[in-house]
């Protein structure tokens, strides 16, 4: 999608995207969209126009978006507007952000825990993995295994891509609450 400088900034895009999505999931044929390698700002465009879908649907709405993600939600914007399960997820955490009071200290860290354990999924994956590889191994050859970052180092690593992604669902949540196109 190209939107040319002098028509940027004015919801073309979301326009442009909405349409585009309206006529795709009218398709029988067409089972979710997937973006391969999305430029950020297809992604900024993508996340409010998918969240401004969602937010109609009651599997999004309170109460149950204070709690976890489900199957039903994955399901509902499948079915609905052809999201994958993957922009499904990150439109619910978008959502429960909007309505998450960040001043409230248990309700912060309840949001910020569930971003981090989903940040924090392909680290634990790995972990499971290179234990599994230890198994097989002699103690000479785990020695010489590539040392893993410390807890600490991990940690603050995971610290900064949550704070990347809170900016990034901030600015949405900003945009849908002034009504923008």
């Amino acid at each position: 999608m190209l939107i040319l400088p002098p028509y940027q900034g004015q919801g073309n895009g979301a326009e442009f995207y909405t349409a585009v999505n309206v006529d795709l999931c009218q398709r029988t044929d067409i089972v979710d969209i997937a973006v391969e390698d999305p430029a950020d700002d297809f992604t900024k465009v993508r996340d409010f126009v998918d969240c401004r879908n969602c937010s109609e649907l009651q599997s999004f709405q309170e109460p149950g978006i204070h709690g976890p993600f489900t199957p039903a939600m994955a399901a509902a914007a499948k079915e609905r507007f052809c999201i994958n399960k993957m922009q499904a997820r990150r439109v619910y955490e978008i959502l429960r952000l909007q309505k998450t009071n960040m001043k409230d200290p248990k309700a912060g860290k309840a949001f910020r825990l569930l971003i981090k354990e989903r940040l924090n999924w392909p680290h634990e994956k790995q972990r499971r993995d290179m234990e599994k590889v230890r198994k097989h191994l002699s103690a000479e050859e785990a020695g010489l295994m590539l040392a893993e970052i410390s807890e600490a180092e991990r940690h603050a690593q995971l610290q900064k891509q949550y704070e990347e992604v809170l900016e990034t669902y901030e600015r949405v949540v900003r945009r849908l609450e002034k009504g923008q196109v």
